[in-house]
């Protein structure tokens, strides 16, 4: 969901995301389906799960995370445009999370990814 700024509140159908464990405490996270995808980090923290990662169109990140310019929010690359995302994670059951943007640098003022787990089989 997407909420304020070009429209009060825009929701858009299921995609597909995975979320693998790469370590003690962190996990990585991606957005696979859909024009906007979404690849980053999420790690444990005192505060709580912090994800940190790029929004993108196309095929790929034109960087990662770590390679955006520190002091800039400004789109990186052409037609596969790159945008820093920060956020937190939060897991509410065994079964479903939701990955919360404040102040996203494109579109809205807010975004929510809600996220479930796909029953087993599929």
């Amino acid at each position: 969901m997407k909420l304020g700024g070009l429209t009060d509140i825009t929701a858009y159908r299921n995609f597909k995301c995975t979320i693998s464990q790469t370590g003690e405490g962190v996990w990585s996270f991606e957005k696979t389906t859909g024009s906007q995808r979404a690849k980053g980090t999420i790690r444990l923290s005192d505060a709580g799960a912090l994800y940190t990662g790029v929004g993108f169109v196309g095929d790929a990140p034109s960087m990662a995370y770590d390679e955006l310019p520190p002091d800039d929010n400004t789109p990186t690359g052409g037609a596969d445009q790159t945008v820093a995302v920060v956020g937190w994670f939060e897991q509410m059951d065994a079964n479903r999370a939701r990955l919360m943007q404040p102040d996203p640098v494109l579109e809205s003022e807010f975004d929510i990814l809600y996220l479930t787990r796909e029953p087993a089989g599929d």
